[in-house]
C-alpha cells in the first residue's frame, strides 16, 4: 500500500464521511480521468491517481471502509495490494472497456503498483506476435 497517512481518504476523493457507494464511485471515476497520467502530464499526476485509486480501494468496500472509519489508516494498514484492488470491477464503473480509453492494458495496478503486486489469474497479452514449429507430413500437405 503507498504512504500516504497524513491525507484522508474522504478528503484525496473530495467527498464527506456520509458519503454512499453511488457518491465514491463517481468521484472516483471524475478523478481518476483528471490524474490519469496518460492525459495528464503534470509531475504530480501519477501520484494523484495512486491516492485516488488506494482511497477509492478502502472507501468502495464496507469492511475496509469501516476499519478505516474506527481506526484511520491503521484499521488498513495490514492489506496487501490484492486484499485492496482485487474485489474492484473497474468494467462497472468506467464501462464494459474498463480503462480501454485511457490507453492502458488491463494489468493497470501493477504497472502503477509495482512488480510486487500479485494477480490472481495469468496475464493476458494482446497482440503479441506467436512462433510455432510443426511438422506436417507432405502427404498431409498435398491434400
Amino acid at each position: 500500500m503507498t504512504t500516504i497517512k497524513s491525507i484522508d481518504y474522504y478528503k484525496i476523493l473530495g467527498i464527506p464521511r456520509d458519503a454512499d457507494q453511488q457518491a465514491i464511485k463517481q468521484a472516483f471515476k471524475h478523478l481518476a480521468m483528471k490524474y490519469h497520467p496518460d492525459r495528464n502530464k503534470s509531475p504530480d499526476a501519477e501520484q494523484r491517481f495512486k491516492e485516488v485509486a488506494e482511497a477509492y480501494a478502502v472507501l468502495s468496500d464496507p469492511k475496509k471502509r469501516a476499519a478505516y472509519d474506527a481506526q484511520g489508516h491503521a484499521g488498513v494498514a495490514g492489506f496487501s495490494m490484492d486484499d485492496l484492488y482485487g474485489d474492484i470491477n473497474f468494467d462497472e464503473i468506467f464501462g464494459s472497456h474498463g480503462f480501454a480509453g485511457f490507453g492502458l492494458n488491463d494489468d493497470l495496478f501493477s504497472r502503477f503498483f509495482g512488480a510486487g503486486a500479485r494477480r490472481s489469474e495469468p496475464r493476458v497479452v494482446r497482440g503479441g506476435n506467436i512462433r510455432l514449429s510443426l511438422s506436417i507430413p507432405l502427404e498431409r500437405v498435398a491434400l
